[in-house]
């Protein structure tokens, strides 16, 4: 996988789409394992709290909100959503590039390989107890005009973590 940046907070997307062009081309059809939306933001969550407790940076700068299936990025919902629940199915051509670094993108598999033998619902329960996305939880309100979800915020990763 080409990589075009350096080493800096990344987007989500970005984030996001290294993680499915991994699937696509290893995990998926040498593991057998599939990738859904609600495993993709659990990957994005531990892949954040890897580099933050790891690293003392971001791997990308969007934040996380606390929804009640885990710890969200809004715009990787609203992106991936025409999946549903079922597996993302998207094709990335031999030319696929990233602005991850190489060695970020070791980092990122690091999490997704120790992950592989947990099931999804699974990473999403073990978030829904940490504190981080109950704290964000309870910053969680909802108006007249609608619910705006509290944000998992990168300090309480780091104090829960250390």
């Amino acid at each position: 996988m080409l990589s075009t940046g350096e080493n800096k907070a990344y987007k989500a997307r970005e984030v996001a789409e290294f993680i499915v062009a991994q699937y696509h081309d290893y995990v998926t059809y040498e593991r057998g394992l599939d990738l859904t939306i609600y495993r993709l933001h659990a990957l994005l969550y531990f892949s954040q709290v890897y580099f933050v407790t790891r690293h003392d940076k971001r791997l990308f700068e969007d934040d996380m909100a606390a929804w009640t299936c885990g710890a969200v990025v809004p715009e990787i919902s609203l992106r991936y959503r025409i999946f549903g629940g079922n597996r993302i199915r998207l094709n990335y051509d031999e030319g696929f590039t990233t602005p991850i670094t190489e060695k970020d993108q070791e980092e990122i598999m690091k999490v997704i390989l120790s992950l592989e033998d947990y099931h999804t619902f699974d990473l999403i329960d073990i978030i829904l107890m940490q504190t981080p996305w109950r704290e964000a939880k309870e910053r969680t309100r909802v108006r007249i005009d609608g619910t705006y979800p509290g944000i998992v915020k990168i300090e309480d990763i780091k104090e829960f973590f250390k």
